[in-house]
């Protein structure tokens, strides 16, 4: 999510140099703003423990293939 949401940060600052009409604009800001959103929440250390590996023996066995 953190890559995505740099990935999409450039892309919308690179439209923002680009002669788009107003109203376009005004949607590449709103895109930004709720990237931003995403990136801070996305790195933010509780949530990133709820995806971090694990070395519970119970949670690893139940999903081993």
């Amino acid at each position: 999510m953190v890559f995505i949401s740099v990935v999409v940060l450039l892309g919308s600052g690179l439209t923002l140099l680009q002669p788009f009409p107003w109203w376009m604009r005004a949607v590449n800001v709103a895109k930004a703003l709720v990237v931003v959103a995403l990136f801070f929440l996305a790195s933010c250390p509780q949530v990133r423990s709820w995806f971090a590996a694990t070395s519970r023996p119970d949670v690893v066995d139940r999903f081993s293939s």
